[in-house]
């Protein structure tokens, strides 16, 4: 223990600052969310409170935006309307998130860590007091953002809420709509061979049945004409037996 002898600790909170006046010779522990501090009092010492911080505005391709049709959840408490819960549109993907931190202490500038989550995995800290975010997807997010002074005093952080739609062309009803179309027409070129082939089977059944007519009238006439040669055959036989009958009738 390094603290002087016959030194006193004493327990402050410091959310509102504080005046420290004759407490010499002791030791100040100042308390915050990641622990405490010790701080070795010998003069008087002034702890400012935290630096504040709130939403200016939020600014759609850089530019002022006519929010009231993405919500009813609009702020105008510093004079600029900020809007919060909207419903974007896959259009509305271009934010700038603008925000102004008050410190205490006017010694340093204030360092501003900020955060997208639903795509940022940790704080980003930076000196610039408006944060900006192109091409988002579509998806829910929340912006938040806190302040930072040279004492390592944190603010409240403060968090705008939004969520973006996706195309049509990347929504169920229109992947749905998509699907069914190509199955209908799937199937519909399906039963346009169905029927394609069936014609083609009657038109050859009809073919083959002609060509069958043609074959049997074919073998008709062959049959036809193979009696008029056999009949022909006998009659020229009767006749030449007709004759030798007469001949030998003559001769005996």
């Amino acid at each position: 223990d390094n603290s002087p002898v016959n030194s006193k600790r004493y327990k402050l909170p410091i959310t509102d600052g504080w005046l420290i006046n004759n407490i010499k010779d002791s030791i100040l522990l100042v308390f915050n969310e990641n622990g405490y501090s010790e701080i070795r009092v010998g003069e008087n010492r002034y702890i400012p409170p935290a630096p504040k911080i709130h939403f200016s505005s939020l600014r759609q391709n850089y530019a002022t935006y006519d929010w009231s049709q993405s919500t009813t959840d609009i702020d105008s408490t510093y004079g600029n309307i900020m809007p919060f819960n909207m419903s974007l549109s896959h259009e509305e993907n271009h934010l700038t998130f603008d925000y102004q931190g008050v410190s205490h202490s006017n010694k340093e500038p204030l360092i501003y860590f900020y955060k997208l989550v639903g795509l940022d995995e940790k704080f980003i800290g930076t000196l610039n007091k408006s944060a900006t975010y192109s091409n988002l997807e579509a998806g829910d997010y929340t912006f938040q953002v806190f302040a930072q002074d040279e004492n390592q005093s944190k603010s409240e952080i403060i968090a705008c809420s939004f969520s973006i739609a996706p195309p049509y062309w990347e929504t169920w009803w229109f992947i749905s709509l998509c699907i069914l179309a190509i199955g209908s027409t799937a199937y519909s070129g399906y039963q346009f061979n169905i029927k394609r082939l069936k014609a083609r089977q009657e038109e050859l059944e009809q073919e083959v049945e002609i060509a069958t007519e043609a074959i049997r009238e074919q073998k008709n006439e062959i049959e036809k004409q193979k009696d008029e040669v056999e009949e022909a055959q006998r009659e020229i036989t009767d006749s030449i037996n007709y004759a030798e009958r007469i001949q030998r009738s003559f001769l005996a």
